[in-house]
């Protein structure tokens, strides 16, 4: 086996086998960017397709499994990192669907609080009810 040049192949080669999550190819990207001279001719631009391949899967498959925007603005960052430009119509629709599912999410975790408010209330409504007779009983026989 040939020993590679320097630590900097050997991330290369470790990154490049199978980038499967966006911060690899945000990794991927800042080594396109800052060590060039690592890639052999024709490599960048193949990498630029594999992660132009990746995106689409990204937000037409795996879109169902994101739950928050962030995943697509990191998307987004990896792929300007990357030198690549997302398709406008998949991000935008991915971006629509992410959307409305994290603010369904957070109506419900809102009504999910709000429940647990008039839970508590109720529970400690007998009590406050309690205090209250107590506090008119001393009051009352202070007036007459």
């Amino acid at each position: 086996m040939e020993k590679p040049d320097d630590w900097r192949h050997v991330i290369k080669d470790l990154l490049v086998h199978d980038p499967y999550r966006t911060d690899v190819w945000m990794e991927i990207g800042e080594l396109l960017d800052e060590y060039p001279d690592l890639f052999a001719d024709g490599e960048p631009e193949e990498l630029r397709q594999r992660f132009s391949a990746f995106a689409s899967e990204e937000l037409t498959d795996r879109v169902y499994d994101m739950e928050y925007l962030e995943e697509l603005d990191e998307l987004e960052a990896a792929a300007e990192r990357v030198g690549v430009e997302l398709d406008k119509r998949l991000h935008q629709a991915a971006r629509e669907m992410v959307g409305q599912r994290a603010s369904e999410r957070d109506a419900m975790e809102d009504q999910r609080d709000e429940d647990q408010q008039l839970h508590w209330k109720e529970e400690l409504r007998p009590a406050q009810q309690a205090e209250e007779q107590l506090m008119d009983s001393l009051f009352r026989g202070r007036e007459e």
